[in-house]
Parts: C-alpha cells; sequence; structure tokens
C-alpha cells in the first residue's frame, strides 16, 4: 500500500505483488518470502493472507480423507534447499508455531515431532471430504406402513409410531435434527445427534402424542445434516444434507371407543 498527499487528500494506491510460483535457479513452483519492510494491507483475509492453498478435493470423487502430512522447505535466492536450526539441524533460521499454552500472540520454536530429517517443518492434518446422507424411509404404525400418499391409520392413542431414519457420515463428523411438525400447530416431535445413526434408526412415538387435541393429523418430517468439515475459515455446508416426508394420521369415532 502506498499512501500520496495532493491537495491535502490523501490518496491511497494498492500495489498487487507476485510471490510465485517462481522458477529459481533449477528449483520450481517456489513462492517468495514477503518483504517485512514493505507496508502490505491485507483487504480480503481467505484470498491476500494465505501463500499456499492444500485443495483436499482434487483429483478424488468426493475428495479425499485420512491423514495427510504437510511440507514446509525453504530455499536461498538461489534455489538451494536451506534446513532450519530447529531440534539441532543447524540452520541459520528457526520455525515458529503458536504457543497453545499462552497467549494469541505467543510463539514458540516448532518442536521435535514437527522437523524432518532435512529440516523442514512437517504437521499432519485429518481431511475428511465424504458429503452426509439423510434419508427419510417411512413411517409406520403398529408395524403398517404409510402408502405413498402418506396415509396411515391408527386406532389407539397408545399405537407407536415409528419414523423411521437415517443420518450418517462416514466419519461421524456430523450434527444432525431430525423434527415433526404438525399441521398448522407446529412442531409436537424433535430428536438430534452428533454421531451417525443405523441404516436405518427409529424415532418412535405414541399416537397420542403426535395428535394431541386432533383426531386425526397431517404431519411434516424434517431432517437435516451439518457437516462438521471446515476449511480453516468456514464450515463446508456442501457436504450437508436433508430429507422431507408428510404423513397423516387417521382414524374414526368407532376405532377410538
Amino acid at each position: 500500500m502506498e499512501e500520496t498527499i495532493s491537495g491535502g487528500h490523501i490518496d491511497i494506491h494498492l500495489h498487487p505483488v507476485v510471490l510465485g510460483p517462481q522458477l529459481v535457479g533449477t528449483q520450481t513452483n517456489l513462492f517468495q518470502v514477503p518483504d517485512p519492510t514493505l507496508p502490505w494491507i491485507d483487504i480480503d483475509d481467505p484470498a491476500d493472507r494465505p501463500f499456499a492453498y492444500f485443495d483436499s478435493t482434487a483429483g478424488a470423487t468426493p475428495g479425499r480423507h485420512g491423514m495427510v502430512t504437510l511440507r514446509l522447505e525453504m530455499f536461498d535466492g538461489a534455489g538451494n534447499h536451506v534446513p532450519s536450526g530447529n531440534s539441532g539441524q543447524g540452520g541459520p533460521f528457526t520455525y515458529l508455531l503458536p504457543d497453545l499454552t499462552a497467549t494469541p500472540n505467543d510463539y514458540t520454536d516448532a518442536p521435535a515431532p514437527n522437523i524432518d530429517g532435512n529440516g523442514d517443518l512437517v504437521f499432519k492434518v485429518f481431511v475428511d471430504n465424504r458429503p452426509t446422507h439423510a434419508q427419510l424411509p417411512g413411517v409406520t404404525v403398529s408395524g403398517h406402513a404409510a402408502d405413498d400418499c402418506g396415509m396411515v391409520h391408527y386406532s389407539s392413542g397408545s399405537e407407536p409410531v415409528d419414523i423411521a431414519y437415517v443420518a450418517t457420515q462416514p466419519g461421524n463428523f456430523l450434527d444432525w435434527n431430525l423434527s415433526v411438525t404438525r399441521g398448522l400447530h407446529g412442531q409436537v416431535a424433535s430428536l438430534g445427534g452428533h454421531t451417525s445413526s443405523a441404516t436405518p434408526d427409529h424415532f418412535v412415538n405414541s399416537a397420542a402424542s403426535l395428535v394431541g387435541t386432533c383426531m386425526q393429523a397431517a404431519f411434516a418430517v424434517n431432517l437435516y445434516i451439518w457437516a462438521r468439515a471446515t476449511n480453516g475459515y468456514g464450515r463446508q455446508s456442501q457436504y450437508d444434507s436433508s430429507a422431507t416426508i408428510a404423513f397423516a394420521l387417521l382414524t374414526s369415532t368407532d376405532d377410538m371407543t
């Protein structure tokens, strides 16, 4: 960022700097260390601050999962590898990491587990790009399934209404909620969790608890799953999933006597 004063006005000029990738000597894909003497300005943190990205979705569908090791290497102006001085490697500099036992502004030398035999900084990250899966297979009352129109009969308020559901993510990185809404009344039952369900699992309520003061009623069932995967800046909602079904509990006066 460059500031100039003209006629009593301060003008701000932004000069973008391309740090890489560069060819230095015979070494390709090098990125310049930002000059600390220049007045840098951070306009858009996700775009401006990082100097490299690790795209764990590249070359795989739906993206890789598991432990990955990232390595940071340093090179001099001639393209020669330079080791760090961490853990007795003898290099001219040391890698620093945030000191998790102190304040956010405190740093400490990277410990031995984060330094490899070449004096490079390494750290492991668990990635999981596998999506969640939401499904509502159906509704039964005392073992009798609702038809394709969602209609199912009950004869006693004590009869169990079984809503089958599936809420899963292969690594259990999910949070989910299932809600049952009656007509215009609002929510009458709900369930939630933080681990994968069975395939399917069952949410069982009595007919009386669902219909309330109604003899017959229509219901909506909504299942939503939030994936926990993040990119370091925000949650990856593209891996969320949801499902919705509707059903009606029907009875007659004769059934209820």
